[in-house]
């Protein structure tokens, strides 16, 4: 195998930019030495490639988005990205509030405006909750994902099996969320 020599492909401008590379039309051969290979009397030797499409291989550090929503404002949080961070805020104005040890739970929608919810079979969905608890308060956040209807069916559950402290679901919650089509 040949040693690459950067600089070299630098100066002679072979290095593509990422903002240069064509998704949906480019690849990116790859390939790997196999010594079970043969090496021919001219000194070729045979490695395997694979042509992988560009679209697979760059974007796979998607950006991640912070979001705010007010629970005030109702149930349905929208986002455009794949993977973000939502910050909860007003939980304890929301009614019902998730009753203690389960009993009840609070739906929450996460509709990515870019995503296609017709097949749910072709949706993913990975939830991550935080939750930094106020003085008092008993909430423990348990998220059970239900379904797909025009987004991401969540519900949201105490699984605390406490009575609710002075300062119930007054503390910081956050939701860190990934989901796409595939």
């Amino acid at each position: 195998m040949d040693v690459v020599n950067f600089d070299a492909l630098v100066a002679q401008e072979k290095i593509l930019l990422a903002s240069q590379v064509n998704l949906n039309e480019d690849y990116f051969i790859i390939g790997k030495h196999d010594n079970t290979y043969t090496t021919r009397s001219f000194k070729a030797t045979d490695y395997p490639i694979w042509a992988i499409k560009a679209k697979d291989v760059v974007g796979l550090t998607e950006p991640t988005a912070y979001y705010s929503h007010n629970l005030a404002t109702g149930s349905v949080i929208n986002v455009n990205t794949k993977k973000g961070v939502i910050e909860i805020s007003n939980l304890n104005f929301y009614t019902p509030t998730p009753l203690p040890a389960m009993a009840s739970a609070l739906p929450v929608i996460i509709n990515n405006t870019t995503m296609d919810y017709s097949d749910p079979d072709k949706v993913y969905l990975q939830l991550t909750p935080y939750y930094d608890p106020a003085v008092l308060d008993t909430f423990i956040p348990y998220l059970l994902p239900t379904g797909v209807s025009s987004g991401s069916v969540i519900n949201l559950y105490n699984l605390s099996p406490a009575v609710a402290g002075a300062n119930q679901f007054t503390g910081k919650f956050y939701l860190y969320y990934e989901t796409y089509n595939f």
